[in-house]
């Protein structure tokens, strides 16, 4: 009943505004058309004086002014007749029909016989176009002018007496609309009392009951929850614990381990693994029952946890294999620790069902700054291994997992200098991306007025080897090769380049100072015996890598260099202990190994030893192939040879 009284409400009220619409638009159009019958009635007594002007000149009219001047007067007469049609019926274009008032037809009709008047005026003018000379023209214009003024004060009236009607339609409009504005908000007011205050009360004491109702549920719903969180904290715990002794399982060893290793290599954060198994557990088992086995290791667990440092972990990888994870601790600080466990257990005497008897441990530690690892199982082999070699020993001890554990070849991390050349001459430098620290490798780079100037630093026969790069290189596969650079000290070293040209045939070149990416190899046998031969042979030998820099060198070659000892020679390039003429004849050898070019590059040279003995010696260099056969460095060997035998190797 409410909406529909709101309803009809609504549709009175866009009735009424619809009228009033209609009617200050229909009495707006009347007024305009009114108003329209003065202009016109003006227009058509100039456009006759016009041509009245133009015949008193005694001259022949422009046919063109005679025509826009009849055009005129035709058309503003027949809008006129048009206009007086529309305002003496009250037919309206859109087919609106309004009643003239009174007022409005005596004007037309009556007395005054406007209607009668402005068909006469229009028609004089028409009459005008079929003889359009002097005297008609003259004539007209007379009678033109009689009845204009006339005419205008009387259009005039008509105009101001549609405004005052329009003006009294609108008010009585305004009239009804306050009405049923009124009549409305007093409806409302009869729905609010007795419609829509019995229903508030209604949906009130309905919202109470349902209020009541979801309470008891949320209650009922927040219990369960509770009782469900519960459960799967129970869930969560027995999935990442160990249920006998509580401590955390394999799952949960393997996810932290993993995070150590990305803490260890984004923040240095160093830490360290110790793995402990209980020695001859399995007799616990066989003289005093699974149980008191059991028991043990609940004693054992709470042992190690009693003694690690708190942030510490503990977990049980399975059996009677124990493992700790010790986070931001240095090695010695973990060995500390390993042997206090070690040694605690050791003196620990386990009393289980009136039984008293005494076990030790064996412990594999890993600690991070001995073996630079990369996931968690390599980590895991290692002190799998580390503790494995404990009990072969004899047990009760701590063995450290080392490199000699780790075949692994393990390559630096160097800073790279990025540069990128406008195109492949190597003329203009468009942008360098390198560390302030590794300005020292180009003298004036950082200078932007010397931007153009990287062949200068380049050494002479390497500029060749840039000019020939292939073409068809990539940011996937680039020509890597190994550049001569002439540092800030004028010294030469040598840099790794990835050289690739990108989509803007941009050259994109990469540099590492071989020296900081040298690769080392840690098979512990393979070392030892290489250093007994190097310190007795009296061969000059020495092992580079890809890059050119000394792995390794025997003590001869001390004797005919500015180093001291052999030691010093690792990590080195020729340029850092031998003249720039001799390194250069070095390098050009080594190249044609390391290119592939021959399979022995050899020559015959000339030596001065530190005390000015000179010698002829034959220098040869073969070389170094993984296990896919690719060269990962070389092997040199220089030999003294006598005169006769320079003078035969020489024909």
């Amino acid at each position: 009943m409410a909406l529909s009284i709101i309803a009809v409400l609504s549709v009175l009220a866009f009735m009424v505004l619809r009228t009033a619409l209609q009617t200050s638009q229909s009495t707006a159009y009347i007024v305009n058309i009114s108003g329209k019958q003065r202009m016109l009635s003006q227009h058509l007594a100039l456009d006759m004086s016009r041509a009245h002007n133009y015949s008193m000149q005694n001259t022949q009219m422009p046919v063109y002014t005679k025509i826009l001047i009849q055009e005129a007067i035709k058309s503003h007469a027949t809008q006129m007749l048009q206009n007086s049609h529309i305002l003496t019926t009250g037919h309206l274009p859109d087919g609106t029909i309004i009643s003239l008032s009174k007022e409005i037809s005596d004007m037309y009709f009556g007395k005054t016989n406007l209607a009668a008047r402005v068909e006469q005026y229009a028609t004089i003018a028409l009459q005008t176009l079929d003889n359009f000379n002097y005297k008609d023209i003259d004539k007209v214009k007379q009678t033109i002018d009689s009845y204009s003024e006339p005419l205008l004060v009387d259009l005039n009236q008509v105009v101001q007496q549609y405004q005052l009607e329009g003006e009294d339609n609108l008010h009585d409009i305004e009239d009804l609309e306050q009405l049923v504005l009124l009549f409305t908000i007093i409806t409302l007011l009869l729905e609010v009392i007795f419609i829509f205050q019995p229903m508030v009360r209604q949906v009130v004491s309905l919202s109470q009951t349902n209020n009541t109702i979801l309470q008891n549920l949320e209650n009922t719903i927040e219990l369960r929850t509770i009782h469900l969180e519960k459960a799967n904290d129970k869930l969560k715990h027995l999935a990442s614990h160990d249920p006998l002794t509580g401590l955390r399982n394999r799952f949960e060893l393997e996810m932290h381990i993993e995070k150590a290793i990305h803490d260890f290599k984004k923040h240095s954060a160093p830490y360290a693994v110790l793995m402990f198994d209980i020695d001859w557990f399995k007799s616990v088992n066989d003289l005093y029952g699974h149980d008191t086995g059991d028991l043990v290791l609940i004693e054992f667990s709470t042992i190690l946890s009693n003694l690690v440092r708190e942030g510490d972990k503990v977990y049980r990888s399975g059996g009677e294999e124990f493992v700790i994870l010790l986070n931001r601790i240095n090695y010695d600080d973990s060995l500390k620790l390993a042997q206090k466990i070690r040694t605690s257990v050791e003196r620990y005497i386990f009393k289980v069902n009136n039984k008293a008897f005494s076990k030790t441990v064996s412990c594999g530690l890993f600690h991070a700054s001995l073996v630079v690892t990369s996931n968690v199982k390599e980590v895991l082999k290692l002190i799998d291994t580390a503790l494995y070699a404990s009990k072969t020993n004899g047990r009760n001890r701590v063995t450290i997992a080392d490199k000699d554990m780790n075949t692994k070849v393990i390559q630096k991390i160097a800073p790279k200098i990025q540069i990128i050349f406008e195109n492949s001459t190597f003329n203009k430098i468009l942008k360098i991306d390198m560390k302030e620290d590794t300005l020292k490798c180009f003298a004036n780079f950082k200078k932007e007025n010397h931007r153009e100037e990287f062949l200068d630093y380049v050494h002479p026969q390497d500029i060749e080897l840039l000019k020939n790069i292939p073409t068809n290189t990539t940011k996937e596969s680039p020509f890597t090769t190994t550049l001569r650079i002439q540092n800030i000290e004028g010294k030469i070293i040598i840099l790794r380049a990835d050289i690739f040209e990108d989509t803007k045939q941009h050259i994109i070149m990469t540099l590492q100072n071989s020296t900081d990416i040298a690769e080392q190899v840690s098979d512990a046998l393979l070392i030892k015996n290489l250093h007994a031969m190097l310190d007795n042979t009296n061969d000059y030998i020495y092992f580079k890598d890809k890059n050119h820099v000394l792995s390794a060198a025997s003590n001869t070659l001390v004797s005919v260099t500015s180093v001291q000892n052999r030691s010093e020679f690792v990590g080195k390039t020729d340029y850092d202990i031998f003249d720039k003429e001799l390194a250069d004849e070095y390098f050009k050898l080594e190249r044609q190994i390391l290119n592939h070019e021959v399979s022995v590059a050899q020559q015959i040279q000339l030596t001065i030893d530190n005390n000015g003995k000179r010698a002829w010696v034959d220098n040869r260099k073969y070389p170094i192939y993984d296990e896919s056969g690719t060269i990962i460095g070389l092997f040199g060997i220089a030999r003294e040879i006598s005169e006769l035998d320079y003078q035969k190797l020489n024909i």
